[in-house]
């Protein structure tokens, strides 16, 4: 397995920034493929497993547009926005819903390699998000761990909207009011 190191020692072996500077800059013109439709294979995703093994699930390119529409429909998401993911890519909320929202609208998307409760508000605040993207528990964990009512303060001074499924309806309440 060839593995490609993305770090700033050029010198290394398997330095990806020394094989971008090695490759052309010359633009190269690629003819648009007739061939694909809506219902054409545009990517793979992997489920988690809880019916049984993980497996690859097909996306087709109707999927990924409709999922990022979605998002950029009902929240009202612009170019002017910035979406706070935190959500893995190969997952279908952060790869599917929230990239395809970003290409979608023209949004900016902050993504953020590991969920981190102590570091949800400073990265909201930091990156100044408006819209926050979750799913399952991820709002159970940043309700029960953030104790900095100014930093929701903040937070709540560019937030506009969170987006996502799987909150339990406890949990709801709470979160709005945060």
């Amino acid at each position: 397995m060839v593995v490609w190191d993305h770090s700033t020692d050029p010198d290394t072996e398997s330095s990806f920034n020394k094989l971008l500077s090695a490759a052309s800059s010359s633009h190269v013109e690629v003819p648009p493929t007739t061939s694909s439709t809506w219902a054409s294979d545009l990517f793979y995703i992997y489920t988690s497993g809880t019916t049984g093994l993980p497996k690859a699930s097909k996306v087709n390119h109707l999927r990924f547009y409709s999922g990022g529409m979605m998002l950029s429909t009902l929240c009202h998401v612009t170019s002017k926005d910035r979406i706070y993911c935190a959500l893995p890519l190969y997952h279908s909320a952060g790869g599917l819903v929230g990239i395809s929202a970003c290409i979608n609208s023209g949004a900016n998307i902050i993504l953020r390699d590991k969920f981190s409760v102590s570091a949800l508000a400073d990265d909201i605040i930091k990156y100044r998000c408006t819209v926050l993207q979750y799913i399952g528990e991820f709002a159970r964990f940043a309700l029960n761990g953030s104790k900095d009512r100014e930093k929701d303060r903040l937070c709540g001074k560019t937030l506009r909207v969170a987006f996502g499924n799987g909150m339990r309806p406890e949990v709801w309440t709470p979160f709005q009011k945060r």
